[in-house]
């Protein structure tokens, strides 16, 4: 796994964006991601179809598990297995029944061709619901994914909520 050295110029441009914690989620080294060098068209290709299967909320918590690497930087939890991904992501699931999540964009996909990794910037719209309570919003990540010529696996990420607006079903 990539540890934090350096911070690539492009990340402190993009730091200044809504997602200010981009800088520290990147963690990587300065002389394998070059900021200059776009993404290719299979890079972004592939980039597309993996966040469309890892947002799509039909998977049990062993698959959305399975999409992570061994020991992934996962959300404010640290580095984590897969078993605990897992088990946050049946807990999620028994609090939210119904979930839906659309991929609004990605902003951006900065390689590693050293490596077959990507750090991307992506935007989701969100929707989720319980009996009592509707929440709907939008949020920013920040994943590192790995292996995307392979099988992709999230090996860090990191989740801003831009936009929520919460609705009582209850008031109804």
């Amino acid at each position: 796994m990539l540890t934090l050295k350096y911070v690539v110029p492009a990340i402190i441009a993009l730091a200044c964006s809504p997602l200010p914690s981009l800088a520290s989620a990147a963690g990587i080294a300065r002389d394998t991601m070059q900021a200059d060098m776009p993404a290719s068209q299979q890079t972004i290709r592939q980039v597309h179809r993996f966040l469309e299967r890892f947002i799509d909320p039909d998977k049990t918590p062993a698959e959305q598990a399975a999409l992570f690497a061994d020991n992934a930087e996962y959300y404010d939890q640290g580095v984590v297995g897969k078993a605990r991904i897992a088990q946050d992501v049946k807990h999620f699931s028994k609090r939210w029944p119904f979930r839906a999540y659309r991929l609004a964009g990605v902003d951006s996909i900065i390689p590693d061709p050293e490596s077959d990794r990507a750090l991307v910037r992506y935007e989701i719209d969100f929707e989720v619901v319980k009996p009592e309570k509707t929440i709907v919003g939008s949020a920013y990540y920040i994943a590192l994914i790995a292996d995307l010529n392979g099988s992709p696996k999230v090996e860090k990420i990191e989740e801003i909520i831009e936009r929520r607006k919460t609705y009582s079903t209850l008031d109804e």
